[in-house]
């Protein structure tokens, strides 16, 4: 049976780019599974009505599937691999498998929100980083990745995206074993669950 990883935190906090620090350690043994690809689709929204969405909200994910897709994988069997598109807002279906790995990594900022993955989790991790810092990253993340115009992303930030943080997710961190700013100690917390792990 596979070993589960689950990486939480903020927007924007450095969670994707820790967990593949961490596949890189433990190379082809490790698969991440990102929770953004788990984003309900809203193909009848108008761009008007996407402006507005709150997409930091818990219900704007579809985490029923995205559990049993991380059960099947954690008891070896394979699940279709499924992508968000974030300029279309919907999920799709790439038509190839993911094969289940020793170690699941699991990514995203309501990763630590679900009691039955927090049971099963070898290892709880928060990604914790300053707010002004978080913005920074997404509103370069969207700018470049996402097509998005800066106007949209301020307003989406503090209509939506902080407040939900604030609301929800930041009190996710008491799941976590572990706690991490990747501004300051990532390499060294690296470091120590390379060898918790191995």
């Amino acid at each position: 049976m596979s070993e589960f990883i689950i990486i939480a935190g903020g927007t924007s906090s450095g969670k994707t780019t820790f967990a593949f620090k961490l596949k890189e350690l433990l190379e082809e043994r490790a698969l991440i599974i990102s929770q953004d690809n788990y984003y309900k689709d809203l193909p009848d929204k108008s761009e008007e009505e996407l402006k507005v969405y709150n997409f930091d909200l818990p219900s704007s994910f579809d985490h029923d599937i995205m559990i049993k897709d991380i059960e099947k994988l954690m008891t070896g069997e394979e699940v279709e691999e499924v992508e968000y598109d974030f300029q279309t807002h919907r999920r799709i279906l790439t038509g190839k498998k993911i094969k289940p790995a020793d170690f699941i990594i699991l990514e995203g900022i309501y990763a630590l929100q679900y009691k039955e993955l927090n049971k099963i989790a070898k290892l709880k991790i928060f990604i914790d980083l300053e707010d002004d810092l978080r913005l920074i990253r997404r509103l370069n993340r969207d700018v470049m990745e996402r097509g998005m115009d800066l106007q949209t992303i301020v307003a989406q930030y503090l209509s939506t995206v902080k407040p939900m943080h604030d609301r929800f997710i930041k009190d996710t961190i008491k799941n976590a074993d572990l706690i991490i700013n990747t501004e300051y100690d990532m390499e060294k917390k690296i470091e120590l669950i390379n060898r918790m792990l191995n």
